[in-house]
């Protein structure tokens, strides 16, 4: 049987206490702060192409229809942030542009796809944190406006009833208050908020598994139980995942939850200073969950690519009928990656 010996109760505890250290060195060094600043270069340019859909399935069962024709919606356009300067602090002074979108309107049983340029002529100077905040932007070409129509009233739903198919009408009414939501859904909810100057980055070095929020817009929600509904912020909840491997590289993911979920009715009868019976609205209760993933270059936090996805719904109620006068589920999913830019001698570089 030889002369192997079982090991000794001080060895076995020995052993223990050298795992028990590893452990504890390991736990250190994965709990080490990482910052996630930008490091912006004077002369280097980003472009990003975002390409992103929307299905909306909306139907309206007081007039009869039990079934949603799901539509879909895109939107396509590629941007570029040319770092002419870096300042005190990391700062930048950068230019953006985005002369375009494109929108793509998808194939019905009527219609083929139908895609339209809507030209934005965007030329932008701005100063740029390394938490991706803008703090200044200056229109270098400034576009020529025209004056901003004449708004009707929110509270037209008891005038839209007689009317012989009023559908139209309410569908506009109704993304007076979605197309805040949409425009998320498209990454295009602003300049400074959209997802080509995003994620919006923590003040200080975070831990995996730690928590930051950025305002990003605002929706009606109650304060408290019982209390009044109120025009307030809704914010992305960031958490930064760590080390992950993408497409053969190792990249830093931060994570994004977006959620709204409110009552418009209840804001929109005390924005009027009316009650349902006057206003017509007694319902309109909107819904929003976006789950977004971004991965940024690890030396400089600079975004490579992101996901989003999202899932919505609202539903529309009036007075004169318990039958909804609207429903809508919505869903959306955009794509953002960066692009290699063209070099002088012809080749692509980063």
């Amino acid at each position: 049987m030889g002369n192997h010996q079982p090991p000794s109760a001080l060895e076995g505890l020995g052993s223990m206490v050298t795992s028990l250290l590893a452990a504890a060195v390991m736990g250190q060094a994965a709990a080490q702060p990482t910052d996630l600043s930008r490091v912006f270069t004077k002369g280097e340019t980003f472009r990003y192409q975002v390409r992103t859909e929307l299905i909306i399935e909306r139907k309206f069962p007081a007039f009869g229809e039990q079934t949603a024709v799901p539509e879909s919606q895109g939107l396509e356009f590629t941007s570029s942030l040319e770092i002419k300067e870096v300042k005190g602090g990391g700062f930048a002074t950068a230019i953006y542009r985005r002369p375009f979108m494109t929108l793509v309107l998808g194939e019905t049983a009527a219609e083929p796809e139908r895609r339209q340029r809507i030209n934005t002529n965007f030329n932008l100077q701005m100063d740029i944190s390394p938490i991706n905040e803008v703090t200044a932007l200056k229109d270098l070409n400034p576009p020529a406006r025209p004056a901003r129509p004449g708004g009707g009233s929110m509270n037209q739903l008891n005038v839209m009833m007689p009317q012989e198919d009023p559908r139209a009408s309410i569908g506009a009414f109704v993304e007076q208050f979605a197309g805040a939501l949409y425009q998320f859904a498209f990454g295009v909810s602003s300049i400074d908020d959209g997802i080509d100057l995003s994620p919006k980055l923590p003040y200080e070095p975070v831990v995996v598994g730690e928590m930051w929020k950025r305002t990003v817009g605002f929706a009606p929600q109650r304060s408290g139980t019982g209390g009044r509904v109120e025009n307030r912020r809704f914010d992305i909840e960031f958490t930064y995942a760590g080390p992950v491997q993408r497409n053969g590289r190792t990249m830093l993911l931060v994570n994004g939850l977006l959620k709204v979920d409110g009552d418009v009715a209840g804001f929109i009868n005390q924005d009027a200073g009316r009650g349902a019976a006057d206003t017509g609205i007694r319902e309109f209760p909107l819904k929003m969950e976006s789950k977004i993933a971004f991965y940024l270059e690890p030396k400089t936090r600079h975004t490579v690519e992101a996901d989003v996805t999202t899932q919505g719904s609202m539903r529309l109620v009036v007075t004169q009928t318990a039958t909804p006068l609207m429903e809508e589920k919505f869903s959306g999913s955009l794509r953002m990656r960066r692009l290699a830019n063209p070099t002088p001698s012809g080749r692509r570089g980063n």
